[in-house]
């Protein structure tokens, strides 16, 4: 068993249809999400995790021509589709990550690796708060703790919001959750793809660094400082994920 990153992804997203295949210059926004991600120079596995529809079928040809695995499994439950992708794969711990952050930044996926593994007491459960939405999502959950939300309950929301059963039971698991450094702590910034609005912000980023593949956050956060029409296009579109707390004892 190794670290490793699943990526989920689907093309029955209600609030942008057919979102990972929206084309953002020469690429889908899964390739996107794929080409940024395998720039992370502390992960061998990648393996793209998507359901087992005839929708979602669409996207196999995109994956396999950017050389990484994929595993499909259920639609709605995307814990069984994680446990039984990281299983097949032999991932523990898993890294997730979501098909909505094609600006994923693999510095930061580099970073929240050491910050896990230089932990002696591994947790079920850690991520880096703090960081702009899409960039920086990056969640880092033992094998041992998917198979207990997996054996603990059958609520569909759950099933379908896997961490949501960690922030909903918090004493079950050990929790570590770091905070952003000050010069890339920026809660409040989206540049994930949820809506139309945020896919033209990610276009207007990506146009501008063209045809360069691996800016960084920090040059984004530099752009976007610069450009606050661009910034605003997405600023009324609240972020509504829950992330798991610390316990503190």
């Amino acid at each position: 068993m190794s670290i490793g990153i699943i990526i989920q992804a689907r093309m029955e997203s209600e609030r942008l249809p057919g979102k990972m295949y929206k084309k953002i210059l020469d690429k889908h926004l899964l390739e996107w999400v794929i080409l940024r991600t395998k720039k992370a120079k502390l992960v061998k596995k990648i393996v793209v995790a998507i359901p087992d529809t005839k929708k979602s079928s669409v996207l196999l040809p995109l994956i396999k021509n950017n050389k990484v695995d994929f595993y499909q499994g259920s639609l709605n439950n995307v814990l069984e589709r994680y446990l039984k992708t990281a299983e097949k794969f032999m991932i523990d711990p898993v890294i997730r990550i979501t098909g909505d952050c094609p600006l994923i930044d693999p510095i930061l996926i580099d970073k929240s690796i050491k910050k896990y593994l230089s932990l002696k007491d591994k947790p079920d459960y850690f991520f880096v708060k703090g960081y702009p939405f899409g960039l920086g999502d990056i969640e880092i959950i033992g094998l041992k703790a998917l198979k207990n939300i997996f054996q603990k309950t059958k609520n569909p929301y759950h099933l379908e919001h896997m961490i949501s059963f960690i922030s909903d039971n918090p004493d079950l698991f050990k929790i570590r959750v770091k905070t952003a450094s000050q010069k890339f702590f920026r809660e409040g910034l989206r540049v994930c793809v949820d809506k139309p609005q945020d896919l033209i912000l990610v276009k207007n980023i990506i146009k501008h660094f063209k045809p360069r593949e691996d800016f960084t956050t920090e040059e984004i956060l530099e752009y976007l400082d610069k450009n606050p029409k661009i910034s605003d296009l997405n600023r009324h579109i609240k972020h509504n994920y829950s992330i798991p707390e610390e316990k503190k004892c």
